[in-house]
């Protein structure tokens, strides 16, 4: 979870990616980053509060990006919100013959974006 005052990097995730991005949590985190992530410490007594103060203080939002992300009405607020505050997104498609449809397509139209093969969580 972020330090008070200081900016943090938010992991966005549908939970169908949970072990991955845990994996990524800890390698940020070891590397010195404050990072928010909801199952660690990121969520508190109000589901709609805590997303939203994820946002509002990250100074970037990595979004891990899956069909289940992409059909998930948490993950598109988070999204959305990010967009609409004009946080930095990073895309990271985390399967390989998958392409963002629909609201998520049209938001990444043209987007640059990391291949989750790419990622080495080691």
């Amino acid at each position: 979870m972020a330090t008070s005052g200081k900016k943090h990097v938010m992991l966005s995730y549908q939970w169908d990616k949970k072990s991955t991005v845990l994996e990524i949590y800890d390698n940020l985190n070891a590397q010195g980053y404050a990072v928010w992530m909801d199952v660690k410490g990121g969520m508190r007594e109000n589901l709609q509060v805590s997303m939203a103060d994820g946002v509002e203080n990250s100074c970037a939002v990595v979004c891990f990006l899956t069909q289940a992300y992409q059909d998930s009405k948490n993950c598109r607020k988070e999204f959305t919100y990010a967009e609409e505050l004009g946080k930095t997104i990073i895309p990271v498609y985390m399967e390989s013959k998958w392409k963002p449809s629909s609201w998520l397509g049209v938001n990444l139209a043209g987007a640059l974006y990391i291949k989750g093969s790419s990622l080495s969580t080691e």
